[in-house]
This record gives structure tokens, sequence and C-alpha cells, in this order.
């Protein structure tokens, strides 16, 4: 089954493009000065190993910004390791909190830092400081404090690993225990690599919400996965208990990455042979062609061998301007099998007048010559076969006489050439091939070469090359498979789930604080389904989780009874077609992020890092049941010049000012320098 599957009554094709629609900067944007500054600084430890691409790609995009479970703060962590809290009020000015101050790491570690990252659960924040140590923060009447820290320790050598942590969720009512999916990058000598499927780690953890500590406790880890490359997004299916990676590569248990993947055996040329069949004889020598011919630019000589005691009276032959008629008379036993055709549509037509037949019975000792002159009624049209109906039809159709042996009328034989004409044919290919390489001219013509002038500046080969748009992604599955009494901290029970085994090209996933899609048939369904926008063609197709599964298993934690909801299909539906996405998008050059807000919009952000850019494209949905024509597109200034680079961007339910209502939809967008608050952009 096809992990994603496009619908097409949801696309549309008469969709001609996108039309500005202005947005003015003063009512939507409004730029707040930063007093704690977030810090995009190289993080590198003592090793002299440079940043793989992958990893420099996931360092690019990674969002700097953490939105809260109720969406109603954002946290990140500025370059002294404070940790900073950001709220909006009703005017949607934001308030910035010191809510806590991270240990500032001593020394530097083996291995490349990664940035601070954080997830928030149900009154707590999960905060990683990118060196191995993840905190958690809990909410108290002056705001959070740091109640417990834990430590990610290396299986083979023990020493802190520094990891960023992706999504979590709480396993029961209580609260009491968060099931945290994390991501690390180790680097490998040559003989580790050999014996693994790649340097990138996928770890299921389980942190302790109700425990205090001074001095960092070691984290238990409950599943382990490789992969070759970091996750681009990861989610929490509470629907399915599971957690959905989109990455560039696949995650498998270590378990069946413990022993090197055995090498496939490649025989050499001289080792391959056909393997014959029960009662089959691969050393019977094939039979002679029926006929052979060969032909002139007027004429067509076709040379049938028969048995030298065939008379000349039992030779039949008829003629007409389209087809052969032969018949060979003879009761005498045969060693060959003896032609015969009638009424053969030749291949094309002959003049009878001047077409004439010759039998030369002292040819050979055994054999004589029967020879068919043909005249061409069209002179100079070459014939590829003497017959018309040759190579038409398989060999499974060659009907059988009754004499036994297969009929020669359908067997293809190859003409007879000179070998003076084989080297002009020769001669002529090369002289086309060669300027397929050269880039020659080769018609003569005066046709010029290279690419035509009016697409010479219009083709770009890093936009209309195949695969240019889109990052290509896998998705893994990784849930509780066990049933039963197996306890999910013990480290079984747990494994990966793969799709199809086929990469898809990512666009763009949701807005962070925007990921429930609300395509459920229930709202409780609603509430567990997310989206992403992946590549089809030209377009960007909306595609929705799988659903659930309706038949749940049981497992123990903690005492307590969890429901499991098993993944049992892998299939996404196409809710939505956001028309020529992946060509419009093509062409931007510094974006930093790509977010959409369901089926009503997809943001391009620009990082903003160089000279001019830092904007936002934002491209509506063109509504896929009317199939609209036109869609409308805006753009707004957010990043670059005094508020530096973008880092991070998600979205608020802040409190609505008067007559507007409540719960509207706000974007934060975290600069170097400055946040920029984004109002009704996306609802």
């Amino acid at each position: 089954m096809v992990d994603f599957a496009t619908n097409r009554s949801l696309l549309n094709p008469k969709f001609e493009g996108y039309k500005l629609s202005l947005l003015e900067q003063d009512e939507h944007v409004s730029n707040y000065p930063l007093r704690f500054f977030p810090s995009q600084a190289n993080v590198s430890g003592r090793t002299k190993t440079p940043l793989s691409f992958e990893e420099v790609q996931s360092r690019i995009t990674h969002n700097h910004l953490a939105i809260s479970s109720d969406n109603k703060s954002a946290l990140y962590v500025d370059g002294e390791y404070n940790v900073i809290g950001v709220e909006l009020g009703s005017d949607l000015k934001p308030k910035f909190t010191i809510l806590c101050e991270l240990p500032r790491p001593i020394g530097s570690s083996e291995s490349h830092l990664e940035y601070p990252s954080a997830v928030s659960i149900s009154g707590f924040w999960l905060v990683s400081d990118g060196t191995g140590l993840v905190f958690v923060l809990k909410k108290n009447e002056n705001g959070y404090e740091i109640i417990a820290q834990y430590n990610l320790l290396n299986e083979s050598n023990n020493a802190s690993e520094p990891l960023r942590i992706h999504t979590a969720y709480v396993t029961d009512a209580t609260g009491t225990t968060a099931i945290c999916l994390v991501s690390s990058h180790s680097s490998s000598t040559a003989k580790a690599k050999e014996t693994t499927q790649g340097d990138f780690s996928l770890r299921v953890i389980e942190v302790p919400l109700d425990r205090t500590n001074s001095n960092p406790e070691a984290l238990k880890v409950i599943w382990h996965g490789k992969g070759k490359d970091s996750p681009i997004y990861a989610k929490y299916d509470s629907g399915r208990n599971s957690f959905c990676v989109l990455a560039g590569s696949v995650f498998t248990s270590t378990s069946s990455t413990l022993l090197p993947s055995p090498q496939a055996y490649e025989p050499s040329t001289d080792e391959l042979a056909p393997i014959p069949r029960k009662g089959e004889n691969l050393d019977v020598i094939s039979k002679p062609p029926p006929y052979s011919w060969t032909q002139t630019p007027d004429s067509v000589t076709i040379a049938f061998a028969l048995p030298s005691n065939v008379t000349k009276d039992a030779i039949h032959v008829t003629l007409t301007a389209k087809t052969l008629s032969l018949l060979i008379k003879h009761e005498l036993p045969s060693t060959i099998p003896l032609p015969r055709y009638s009424i053969k549509q030749l291949w094309d037509s002959i003049n009878i007048s001047s077409s004439f037949w010759t039998w030369d019975r002292v040819a050979d000792k055994h054999f004589g010559l029967l020879t068919l002159h043909l005249d061409k009624q069209h002179e100079g049209t070459r014939w590829s076969h003497v017959f018309a109906s040759v190579g038409t039809k398989a060999s499974s159709e060659i009907r059988r006489r009754s004499g036994g042996g297969d009929e020669d009328e359908d067997v293809e034989v190859p003409e007879t050439l000179d070998p003076s004409e084989l080297a002009n044919i020769r001669e002529s290919l090369e002289k086309y091939t060669s300027a397929l390489v050269t880039g020659e001219d080769a018609s003569g013509l005066g046709l010029g070469t290279g690419v035509p002038s009016l697409a010479e500046n219009e083709l770009d080969e890093s936009v209309d090359a195949p695969g240019a748009v889109g990052r290509k992604f896998y998705v893994t599955w990784v849930s509780e498979g066990g049933s039963g009494e197996a306890r999910p901290g013990s480290g079984s029970g747990w494994e990966s789930r793969t799709g199809e085994g086929v990469p898809s090209y990512l666009l763009s996933v949701p807005v962070p604080g925007l990921e429930r899609d609300g395509d459920g048939d229930t709202d409780e369904e609603s509430n567990k389904k997310f989206s992403v926008v992946v590549r089809g063609d030209i377009d960007g197709l909306l595609f929705a989780s799988p659903s659930s599964s309706s038949s749940p298993s049981s497992s123990l934690l903690g005492g307590e009874r969890v429901e499991n909801r098993t993944p049992t299909t892998s299939a996404w539906t196409h809710i939505s077609t956001f028309p020529a996405l992946a060509f419009v998008l093509a062409s931007k050059r510094d974006t930093r992020f790509t977010f959409h807000a369901s089926s009503s919009a997809v943001l391009s952000f620009e990082s903003g890092a160089g000279l001019g850019g830092g904007n936002v494209f934002i491209y509506r949905g063109s509504g896929s049941a009317k199939k609209e024509t036109w869609a409308k597109q805006s753009v707004l200034k957010i990043s670059g010049g005094s508020a530096g680079p973008l880092v991070g961007v998600g979205a608020l339910m802040a409190p609505g000012e008067e007559g507007r209502g409540k719960g509207r939809v706000v974007l934060l967008c975290l600069c170097e320098n400055e946040l920029v608050v984004v109002r009704d952009v996306v609802w």
C-alpha cells in the first residue's frame, strides 16, 4: 500500500496561479526588542571532526522557539543558558520572564553539542541544554523551578551524549511519568560504521515527573534505533500510541543492527548460465532461418534453400502487388522444412510485371536455391522486413503446422548486408552519436547548438532538477507493539515500523502550536490528527495522519493499565491541495522554515541572514472543492536588518482585543535581536 496516495478528485488542473493580495505591514506586524538574546553560535566540542551535511542541515532548520501545551506561552534558551518565557497580553505585547537559569556547561564535550530544545507537557517543561542534560521544570506560584535533572549516557563509553528533544507525552492520568523522543549524533569509528546502519540515534526515554534530585541521574532508555539522517519532524499520535518520525532515512532498532549485514554476492560473467527446465535440452542448436534476403534501392531478393531433388514443376509461386503465395509439392522425404505461404502480405508493394523467380537445382550438392526477385513499386523505400506481420506477434502466437514444427511465416529474419554497406551505416551512426557528445549540429541545417536562446536564461538546474524541491523523507512509526504484561520501561515490547520504503518529498509541516488539523470524523479524533504537505509534481498535497487502530491492546505501566493502539495501516489521507505550491517554492533561495496552518495557508519564512529578504510568503488555499483558478498570496517583512536572522517560529492563542473575540491566532517570530508578532494572518 502506498503511504501517500493522491486523490485525483482533489487536484485542480485548471489552476493558473497566485495573485498578490496586499497586507499592510503596520497592521499585521509589530517588532519588540529583546533583552535576552538567543544564540546561533557554532556549538562544537573538542573533536576535530567536521559537521556532516545532515548535521548542518539539521542545525539550519532547528526551531529555537518552543510552544506550551496550552498554546498560551512560549519558551527559548538564550546565549547565557537562561530559560526565557514569553507571554502575550490582551494588547498582544510580549512579556519576557526568566523562568530559571540552567547550569553553564563546564569544559567542552568530545562531541558536537546540540542547540537547546524544549517540550511542554501538563504543567512541566522538559528542557535540554544540548550537552546531554535534561532538566524538569515544574510550575509553581513564582513561575518555574528545576526539580530534577537527568543525563543521557552513551552505551559504549558511558559518556554524556548531546541530545535534542522532539516530542513527549504523559503516560497516565496521574502525570508521574513522561515518555520522550530524543535524537543524537555520535561520531562513529570506521569499525563501528561497519556494524551499524547510521550515526544518528533515535531513543525513547522515560523521565519521572514526581521525583526530585540535585545531581543528574541516568536516563532510562526504553527503545534505541539507528538511522542515516536526523529527524525532520516528529509527533506523538495519541490515537495510535505511537511516535511518528519523518526523516531522511528510516530508523531501525539497534537489536537488528548489531551484526553487519551480509554483502550480496555478485557472480562474474562466466558464472552466469541459464537453468534448464525439466525435460529441456539447452544444447539444441537453433534452426537456421527459413530464408535469407537482401535489398537494393529498387529491388528485394529472397532466397530459399530446397532439396536438390525438387523439380521446377513442384514449385508454385504466385505474386500480386502486395502478397506472396508459395507452395512446394514435393512428396519425397525432406531433411528440411519446406516453405509454405498463402497470400502473405509483403512489407511494401511490388511491380508484378518486372518481378520473377528462378530455381537453381545444382547450387549445392544436396540443396538447390529458389530465388525471388521482387521489383519495388516505391523506389528508394527501405524495407524493414520481407513480410508486414514480422515482429507484430508474440512467439506464443506462432501457429503450428500439422506436420510438426513452427510455421515460418512470422520468423524475424535479419537482412543480409554487404560489408561495405555496413561500414557506411556505422559511419553515419558515429556522426550522430559524436554530435550528442560534442553538442555540434548534426543535421547540417545551421540550427545552432546548446539550449535554445529563448530558454537559455530561464533554465535553472538547481530549481528544475528532479528532487530539487522539498526534503526527501521516510516515515518511521515507533510504538509499543507488545501487549499483556510488557512494561515499557523494561525495554521489551517497543518496536519501529516503516512505510512502503519509497521516499516522498516534504514541503511543509504544521505551524508549532497549530498541529491539530480538525479533519477527523469526531472531535476526539480531530484532536489526535496532524498533517504534512508532500510534493506531488508541481502541487503541494496536504495529507492527514493515518487513523488509529480500532482494536486496542493494553499494557502495564507503574501498576496502571494503559491502552495501546498499535498502528495497523500506514496510509495517509489526502485531504486538500495547494496548487502549484512546489513550483513557487522552487524559486525561494533563503528559506529557513516552511509551515502550514491546516488547509488555509502555507507560510514560507526566509532567514533574513543576508542583504534583503527576511520575508514571509503566505500562499492561501484555493479551495479544492470549488476548483478556483486563482489563489491569493501575500508578503510581509519579518526578519533581517535590525531584527537579525530568524531563529524560531510558533503560534499562540492570544486573548482577543475588544470586539474581536477570543482565541486569536498570533504568530511569534523569534529573531536574534527582536521578537516579531504577526497577527490576523492565519486562523
